[in-house]
């Protein structure tokens, strides 16, 4: 049976082992928690720091793998582009692998190839500035971002700089504008499936949602993404994978590239987009290309996608209820309270969450029955009265 290696076995990973399990290699796994939530999962767990690559490869340089994959983590990715390197396994043949894992070398590259860019700046010491915003300089997995008044700068600083691997902070002018992510599927340095969303912030105090909607932007638009995206490809060279990027669109339409994943998008959110959103599973189809069993002849795109809604709710609490009125739309919930309560205590918001996949195809319809679902969707709490 052949083998693959998975670095970090988390909640996250669950969905992407099984599947990987079905296809029917035998998986081996490595996180730094002894009780990983997908430990029970793979056939063999080992407890390692991930950082830790020299040992990993002590422990199990002997084993023949297929291949060594980490999806939805920063640190985990690294980890395995630093092992199959050790393993002498094909990963990311480029020789700027950094623009990945560090803001200030993605925004000089964006620079130096005449991207769209904002003024930056990053080190481990920086002054204040108004209307920018400051970020870990690499692998934070999100956190560790702010904007803030002057007189908490320090503070937030120092936060910052825990949460980045080199230590180092990446502060950039602000941009105005909607926020977008672009996740393709690559192959040979070409892109050969993509999901659009457009990240949209509800005036509702109570949660958030991000939201698909792929077909409520239209082509031209769809070709502008396509094209800064495929450019970018071009001028690093890339092999395979699955790439999450974020952008912002501002009120000019420029479109600037904020940052690019190579571990496709995090958190919950590579789950749905393979069970609910593309049509066909980019898991099967990325162990099909690094295990060399990929036939681009008889692979097919679809652009028709349904559309994903994500309630991300704000604080911690008792839910009495999440309920939405179907009001004649054909949706799907995919993530629902059982026996509609359930008590969360998460620092992490992408563990409050449901999601509603929409199946109306009609672009025309789509932003109306959008407003109707948002002004349905109830989260209520014990400790507060309706």
């Amino acid at each position: 049976m052949k083998k693959i290696l998975y670095i970090c076995c988390g909640n996250f990973q669950k969905k992407i082992i099984k599947t990987i399990k079905k296809k029917g290699f035998q998986i081996y796994g490595i996180d730094e928690r002894v009780n990983a939530e997908s430990k029970n999962l793979v056939d063999k767990f080992y407890n390692f720091k991930i950082q830790e690559t020299k040992k990993i490869f002590s422990k199990l340089k002997k084993i023949q793998f297929s291949a060594i994959i980490s999806l939805n983590s920063d640190v985990g990715f690294n980890c395995a582009n630093n092992l199959s390197k050790l393993f002498n396994l094909e990963f990311l043949n480029t020789k700027k692998k950094d623009i990945f894992f560090k803001k200030n070398k993605l925004n000089i590259f964006l620079k130096k190839n005449k991207f769209p860019y904002k003024k930056f700046f990053y080190g481990n010491f920086l002054q204040y500035k108004n209307n920018y915003i400051y970020k870990p300089n690499s692998n934070s997995g999100s956190r560790g971002i702010f904007i803030t008044p002057k007189k908490k700068f320090k503070n937030f600083l120092t936060t910052a700089k825990k949460f980045s691997i080199d230590d180092k902070v990446f502060c950039q002018e602000i941009i105005n504008g909607k926020e977008f992510a672009f996740d393709c599927l690559v192959y040979n340095n070409e892109i050969i499936d993509f999901i659009i969303s457009e990240k949209i912030k509800v005036k509702n105090i109570r949660y958030v949602s991000q939201t698909i909607l792929l077909s409520s932007i239209n082509k031209n638009e769809r070709e502008k993404f396509y094209n800064l995206i495929k450019k970018f490809f071009k001028k690093i060279k890339i092999n395979q994978g699955i790439f999450h990027f974020e952008l912002i669109r501002d009120i000019n339409s420029n479109l600037f590239i904020i940052d690019v994943a190579p571990r496709g998008p995090g958190f919950f959110v590579l789950e749905n987009y393979l069970n609910n959103i593309s049509s066909r599973n980019w898991i099967i189809d990325y162990l099909d290309i690094i295990t060399n069993k990929f036939n681009k002849e008889k692979f097919k795109s679809f652009n028709k996608k349904p559309h994903l809604i994500h309630f991300i709710l704000k604080k911690n609490g008792t839910f009495k209820y999440i309920k939405v009125r179907k009001n004649n739309l054909k949706y799907k919930i995919t993530y629902f309270v059982k026996n509609n309560t359930q008590t969360i205590y998460s620092q992490n918001d992408s563990n409050r969450i449901a999601s509603i996949i929409i199946k109306n195809k009609n672009s025309k319809k789509l932003l109306k029955d959008l407003q109707v679902i948002k002004k349905s969707f109830i989260a209520k709490y014990t400790n507060e009265n309706y």
